[in-house]
């Protein structure tokens, strides 16, 4: 739980530094901030990591991350759908993103 809760954390400081205008430092921290099956089997972190690409613009990135999310967690998709959070704004017009949620 320590270890979840540490790289958990390296998500939330790469958001904050992709908020400062520094998208360089936050790729480094997303990269040292990625779980495995054994710290993170509902594959919460990659949910995060989608979070932080979608502010870096990365949307390729983030279809990818949701995909894997949603194969690991199926119940998740439907709330997905409803999802206004300001975190996705960059990529829900993003075509390879509507077609993942289910948009128009």
């Amino acid at each position: 739980m320590k270890e979840f809760s540490t790289l958990k954390g390296g998500m939330l400081v790469a958001l904050g530094l992709v908020r400062a205008g520094l998208p360089d430092s936050a790729r480094a921290v997303v990269g040292r901030s990625r779980g495995n099956p054994q710290i993170d089997p509902a594959s919460e972190l990659m949910y995060y990591e989608a979070q932080v690409r979608a502010q870096l613009g990365d949307k390729d990135d983030v279809v990818r991350l949701l995909t894997r999310y949603f194969a690991a967690n199926p119940q998740q998709h439907e709330f997905a759908k409803l999802d206004q959070s300001w975190w996705w704004d960059s990529v829900r017009e993003y075509p390879g993103y509507k077609a993942l949620i289910g948009g128009n």
